[in-house]
């Protein structure tokens, strides 16, 4: 579901996406649906790590600060299910920490099909947020995230 927003200020300051790659996955499909979260094109860092087992798992981290990251914010938003928009704007208290970062995750096997759904769990597409809420507090932060996305979510 896509739609078109039109912001006049920039509500974010920083959006960083992350996704863990597993040796059993496929790193070509969970790059495409990272892309779901952070366009391709912006580049991102990937990191090889070992798990427990000694297994390799590799870390995709992509981030961007002011206009870009608004831009992908919004993206993100307008592709997102009005149900899951209208479920971060009913959480948002929890979902903000005390540096303004709003936290979400996406599931992983729904973006691999070019869908964005919110999620629990590990196996997720991570996303933080930095919210430019003045002055910088939760209370705020959820303020000026709440008043972003009323005009979407009705």
């Amino acid at each position: 579901m896509r739609r078109r927003m039109s912001r006049m200020k920039r509500i974010v300051e920083g959006f960083e996406a992350s996704v863990f790659i597993h040796a059993t996955e496929d790193e070509d499909k969970v790059l495409r649906g990272f892309g779901e979260v952070f366009p391709a094109g912006m580049g991102f860092k990937r990191t090889v790590l070992t798990g427990h087992y000694g297994n390799p798992i590799v870390k995709i981290e992509g981030r961007c600060k002011g206009r870009k990251a608004q831009e992908v914010f919004d993206r993100l938003v307008g592709r997102m299910e009005r149900d899951d928009l209208r479920e971060v704007t009913e959480s948002l208290e929890r979902k903000i920490d005390g540096s303004c970062h709003l936290y979400l995750r996406f599931c992983k096997q729904e973006a691999l099909d070019g869908r964005l759904r919110l999620a629990g769990g590990d196996d997720v597409i991570h996303v933080k947020v930095k919210v430019a809420a003045r002055p910088a507090k939760p209370d705020r932060a959820a303020k000026v995230l709440r008043d972003y996305l009323a005009g979407i979510v009705r």
